[in-house]
């Protein structure tokens, strides 16, 4: 099992098998496009193309 959490308090757990190599760099890889697509899709929403 690999855990992170963020300095916003977002925990992450992924359960994975124990010979798995490079997870913590996957879960923060994760991370950083599930948050630079937050805010993609905000400065959409707020800035339609239109």
């Amino acid at each position: 099992m690999n855990y992170m959490e963020t300095p916003t308090g977002l925990k992450m757990v992924m359960n994975t098998d124990p010979s798995a190599v490079g997870i913590p760099e996957l879960i923060r890889d994760i991370y950083k496009v599930s948050l630079s697509l937050s805010f993609v899709l905000w400065d959409f929403i707020t800035n339609p193309l239109i």
